[in-house]
């Protein structure tokens, strides 16, 4: 675990560089921005509200709050989801800077998760202050949400690692054209899957002693 932060600080130009290069590929034409992936959970509330409360007529679906109910997990499954999807291909997206260039490989997916926690932080603050506003019951403890959403994030980071590494494993050794990254990420390969499980198992660890 060391190792990953210690890279991060060392390499953090670098980190710097592939971060503004995922920022820039992921809201490329796009006008408005940070607020248009933010739309993305509001329109999933939406159907949910629509399915549940309006069609079934769930008792829960009735509830006082419960698209704010909604909009708080899948604010946080979003993010999770699209940063582990993103993070498993990085690797062989990126196979011309790996034959280039040595530096440690956990950057790119690192870069990846960092980029899809711009929208995820910007959720997190919009949640904060609707909580604060519908919910006066949660305001001493609402800020329990902040190291629940660095163990998430730290879970997503290993996940988004271990993953990352396996995906390059299932490279065919005789596909020419990926066989020299393959053969060059595999002699770190299991240094990083270590890396990623210690992250992983350690985030677990934060949540569950923040939790109690």
């Amino acid at each position: 675990m060391t190792t990953v932060y210690g890279d991060l600080v060392r390499y953090r130009e670098l980190f710097g560089n592939l971060f503004r290069r995922d920022v820039q590929a992921k809201y490329r034409g796009s006008v408005l921005g940070v607020a248009w992936t933010l739309a993305n959970p509001v329109l999933l509330m939406a159907v949910y509200l629509l399915v549940f409360s309006v069609l079934w007529h769930t008792p829960f679906g009735n509830e006082g709050h419960y698209g704010l109910f909604l909009l708080v997990g899948l604010s946080a499954w979003i993010f999770f989801a699209t940063s582990v999807q993103s993070a498993s291909r990085s690797l062989l997206d990126n196979a011309n800077l790996i034959r280039k260039t040595r530096f440690p490989r956990q950057l790119v997916p690192l870069s990846v998760v960092a980029t899809q926690l711009i929208s995820f932080a910007v959720m997190l603050a919009a949640l904060l202050v609707l909580n604060f506003a519908l919910l006066p019951r949660v305001r001493a403890t609402e800020w329990l949400a902040i190291p629940l959403a660095v163990a998430l994030v730290a879970i997503t980071g290993g996940l988004a690692l271990a993953i990352a590494c396996f995906a390059m494993a299932l490279v065919p050794a005789t596909h020419v054209r990926w066989r020299p990254v393959a053969i060059f990420v595999s002699e770190r390969q299991v240094d990083l899957t270590i890396i990623g499980l210690a992250l992983l198992m350690g985030a677990v660890f934060t949540f569950l002693l923040t939790k109690g």
